[in-house]
């Protein structure tokens, strides 16, 4: 189990029970309005509890290691993406589809903050989360300062940082993209280690795009600029 979502404020002993089971196991437990809760579920039915668990294997940290030899020893080029707090498992079965169809090769997860590769991420994903490597990213503060000494560039998909324009980017051989959260935009420790910001032009009564929106805008702009 990767995430225990639990409705909050419900005065449900049971739940509490779970909470403390949980907490003993090191899950990391959410306390969510019923709405988020609902939202997170789709049209299954819950009980005031949901549990993240892995769709599939996960490739550890040193066996993602070796199969980006495998990729580097193949092609110059190796795009990997990194979604960041995406909470909603619909947004990132939708990232994962257009990272399948544009062509990149893995995906990092965060350890914490962020949904697991679950049966609804699969679903919306039309079936492309098994056809991406996927790893847990056992700590990001040490695993992606190692990525940009094996030459990739972290660059942020962001409206909140001093960003540029998608042609600034073009060229890129070794591309780490990471996509910010639903509400939460990218996290500061995976955000400092961005060497790089971009946000898409889009009119002035828009806030933000949808994170697999950008993701998918962006991945296919840059995917034509290096053609």
């Amino acid at each position: 189990m990767q995430h225990l979502f639990l409705q909050k404020d419900s005065g449900n002993k049971r739940l509490y029970e779970l909470q403390k089971l949980a907490d003993s196991k090191k899950v990391r437990i959410h306390q969510v309005p019923p709405r988020k809760l609902d939202l997170l579920c789709g049209h299954s039915k819950h009980q005031g509890a949901l549990a993240i668990c892995h769709d599939r294997e996960m490739l550890s940290w040193d066996d993602f290691l070796v199969q980006l030899d495998s990729w580097e020893a193949e092609s110059d080029t190796v795009s990997l993406v990194l979604p960041a707090a995406i909470e909603d498992p619909r947004n990132l079965g939708a990232i994962l589809r257009s990272a399948v169809g544009l062509g990149f090769k893995g995906c990092l997860l965060p350890k914490t903050g962020a949904t697991g590769i679950t049966p609804l991420v699969h679903k919306a994903s039309a079936g492309a989360s098994q056809k991406i490597a996927v790893c847990t990213l056992p700590n990001a503060e040490t695993a992606l300062p190692l990525l940009k000494e094996r030459g990739y560039k972290l660059i942020g998909l962001s409206s909140a940082q001093e960003a540029h324009s998608p042609e600034e980017f073009a060229g890129i051989e070794k591309l780490v993209m990471v996509v910010g959260g639903e509400d939460k935009d990218i996290p500061a420790y995976i955000s400092k280690q961005c060497e790089g910001f971009c946000c898409l032009p889009m009119e002035p009564e828009l806030h933000s795009y949808n994170a697999s929106v950008a993701f998918s805008l962006f991945a296919y702009h840059l995917k034509h600029l290096n053609n």
